[in-house]
């Protein structure tokens, strides 16, 4: 096998590889794009800590591999940490 045939394999591997992340990306994408965050501090609530984070993931109750794709979360981003007596 010659270098460039070589190269060649290595390269539509590649290919390969990202054109499945990105069929994948958008198949979980339109998989949630029914639900919904619930973003916001509720009312009557009373804030008792604020944090700036690295918000990177949305995940369901014990899957913390399952990560879900809701807009506007979809994507790692900075954020804010609001605690508050409700939650």
């Amino acid at each position: 096998m010659s270098r460039e045939l070589a190269i060649a394999i290595t390269i539509a591997i590649a290919v390969l590889i990202l054109a499945a992340m990105v069929v994948g990306w958008r198949r979980r994408l339109r998989r949630d794009s029914a639900l919904t965050a619930p973003i916001g501090v509720p009312e009557h609530a009373e804030v008792t800590g604020r944090y700036e984070i690295l918000y990177v993931a949305t995940t369901q109750h014990d899957q913390p591999l399952e990560r879900l794709a809701l807009k506007p979360l979809a994507y790692r981003a900075r954020g804010e940490l609001v605690l508050t007596d409700r939650g």
